[in-house]
């Protein structure tokens, strides 16, 4: 697998040195698999310490920049370990990212409780004092762009800046027909029959699968690659949900810290269906189904 630093030796080094120490080199890289939008890698450094490289070619400007902001606001707000940013650079064809190393330990008995105490703590105290939902920044979910804009209103926000942007997306890729652009269009008009008025902001990580949650050092939780925001904190319960479940305890901790609103369960599939399509447009057709049968269900619902 290609050494990603390879690209950067010259700049990261220097960097590295001027974070370190002068005497700072780096030894050797270890490519490591798994990401699907950036390579990744641990440097190995003539001190004895890790930190891990994230390099991504031809991304778009400050796409680092802006995972570094991400990772430290939730720093912020969020008792997990969250990994620290280092160094942020870029060269004339990509950009990179270098962040604390976390070396994943065998999971604590406790692991899911913990993880669902610090979820719900995370959304309770960060939505104690906000008053809008989006952020002062626009961000990325994957590959795609995110945008942000602020708004006082999360049914309004929801159904133009999450769910309007990637059904227009979808539409200029070609994958949705003529009837599920009007489908779609039609859930849009409702929105507001679907979801509560009153929601409280939280910060929420907005990329919470199974993927971006691991062990650290310690057997406890971390949490990697978020695509921060303000917004109703089941979207991340639902999230945890699109890919098979975290495990039960996590749900029991969590709401035993903090309840989720009566009818959150009938909620969880429209939240998902922003990454649904957010994943149809990444990835193509093989998703369409998925996003059909989410569409009809809450059409559905409406006739009913």
């Amino acid at each position: 697998m290609e050494q990603p630093y390879l690209h950067y030796q010259g700049a990261l080094s220097e960097a590295l040195q001027q974070l370190m120490g002068s005497t700072i080199y780096i030894k050797r890289e270890e490519a490591v698999g798994g990401g699907c939008i950036s390579q990744g890698g641990i440097l190995y450094l003539s001190n004895g310490e890790q930190v891990f490289l994230k390099s991504y070619g031809a991304s778009p400007h400050h796409f680092f920049q802006v995972e570094a902001d991400n990772l430290l606001l939730l720093q912020r707000y969020c008792s997990l370990t969250v990994p620290t940013p280092l160094i942020v650079g870029e060269n004339a064809d990509s950009q990179y990212l270098c962040l604390e190393y976390i070396e994943a330990a065998p999971r604590k008995a406790d692991y899911w409780e913990h993880c669902g105490r610090a979820l719900a703590t995370l959304h309770k105290e960060s939505g104690a004092a906000a008053r809008r939902f989006g952020l002062e920044w626009d961000n990325w979910i994957g590959s795609t762009p995110q945008p942000n804009n602020p708004s006082t209103n999360w049914q309004h926000f929801f159904a133009t800046t999450r769910l309007h942007y990637q059904l227009q997306l979808a539409a200029r890729n070609g994958y949705l027909s003529p009837a599920m652009q009007r489908d779609g269009d039609l859930l849009l008009k409702h929105i507001p029959s679907l979801l509560p008025e009153a929601v409280q902001p939280a910060l929420v990580h907005g990329d919470l699968w199974s993927g971006n949650l691991m062990s650290d050092n310690r057997g406890g939780a971390a949490l990697i690659d978020p695509a921060v925001y303000f917004a109703d904190r089941e979207v991340d319960i639902a999230m945890t949900r699109l890919f098979g479940g975290f495990d039960d305890r996590f749900y029991h901790a969590y709401n035993e810290c903090y309840p989720l609103v009566k009818g959150w369960e009938g909620r969880l599939q429209l939240y998902n269906l922003y990454h649904l399509l957010n994943h149809l447009n990444i990835f193509g057709t093989s998703y369409l189904a998925a996003v059909g049968k989410v569409v009809h269900h809450y059409i559905s619902l409406l006739k009913t």
